[in-house]
């Protein structure tokens, strides 16, 4: 990997791993759907100028639907989970991705798994265990634990699912990496907005944003998402995409600093812990997978 390459990873990450921090500052101000909404709006109007415009077509959008609706599951509950847990461990729960790939082509697909496959999922499980049980008996970060736990769960299995699907998707239409994240955007802006509006109307927040959340969401949506997609889109196509991911192993490490940083939260020893332990599993996975 050349210095341009490695650049461009780290600005992937950089960009993905700052999402949890500001999403933390945002919520200050804003609901989480309202957030949803703003972020994925602003996406799309970034991700809108990059669009193949002989791809521009109601017709996709319709047909990747449910790859949408699916994939609008993950920033909707990441943002709920927020509200009960600390923002530092979230990326650690994403880490796990890699383990879930090696789970569902043994279980689901049927292939041959290695024990450092196996391993490398056990140990995924064993972190999340770790940070879990940290979260439940720490100190509540004004919510219930075990309900951000949750939301978090079903957002990385949603991200997962997600994945899976538009990879499926995109081979059976042909249409383009900018292509199918710009629709992802469009079908998350108009899922969100009637829960959106729902929230504005029982408590409003014309007048009362602080600059602070205003910036955070303005941010969300024009660097954490439009431009990390775009970039990531980037990524893959000037490099093998075991490379590309590699921002699987920087974004968890962006997340905790920048947490600690923006909004104070403590890196505890469980939480260094469960890091390495999630993301050497990480390794592990994509290790055997790029071996095959």
């Amino acid at each position: 990997m050349n210095r341009k390459h490695f650049l461009l990873i780290a600005l992937v990450a950089l960009a993905g791993g700052s999402i949890p921090p500001f999403a933390k500052l945002a919520l200050e101000s804003f609901g989480p759907f309202t957030l949803v909404f703003f972020r994925f709006l602003a996406a799309s109007i970034v991700m809108y100028f990059f669009m193949p415009k002989k791809e521009l077509s109601l017709k996709h959008m319709v047909n990747l639907r449910w790859v949408g609706i699916v994939g609008a599951l993950n920033p909707i509950f990441i943002f709920l989970a927020l509200q009960h847990i600390q923002s530092n461990i979230t990326a650690l729960f994403y880490a796990i991705i890699p383990g879930l790939g090696v789970a569902y082509l043994w279980l689901l697909r049927g292939e041959k798994t290695s024990a450092t496959q196996l391993a490398g999922f056990a140990l995924g499980l064993i972190g999340v265990g770790i940070i879990s049980l940290q979260t439940v008996t720490g100190k509540a970060d004004g919510g219930n634990p075990w309900v951000g736990i949750t939301f978090m769960l079903i957002a990385v299995f949603s991200f997962f699912a997600y994945g899976i699907m538009s990879k499926e998707r995109q081979r059976s239409t042909k249409i383009s990496g900018t292509a199918l994240a710009f629709y992802f955007a469009v079908i998350t802006t108009v899922l969100s907005l009637p829960f959106a509006v729902y929230e504005t109307v029982q408590q409003p927040w014309f007048g009362h944003v602080a600059i602070i959340p205003l910036l955070a969401t303005l941010y969300l949506g024009f660097i954490g998402t439009g431009a990390q997609y775009l970039l990531y889109q980037r990524a893959l196509k000037v490099m093998e995409a075991a490379q590309a991911n590699i921002f699987i192993y920087l974004q968890p490490i962006i997340t905790v600093v920048l947490a600690a940083l923006l909004v104070g939260e403590a890196i505890t020893w469980q939480i260094f812990l469960a890091g390495v332990i999630i993301l050497f599993g990480a390794r592990l996975a994509l290790s055997t997978q790029k071996a095959k």
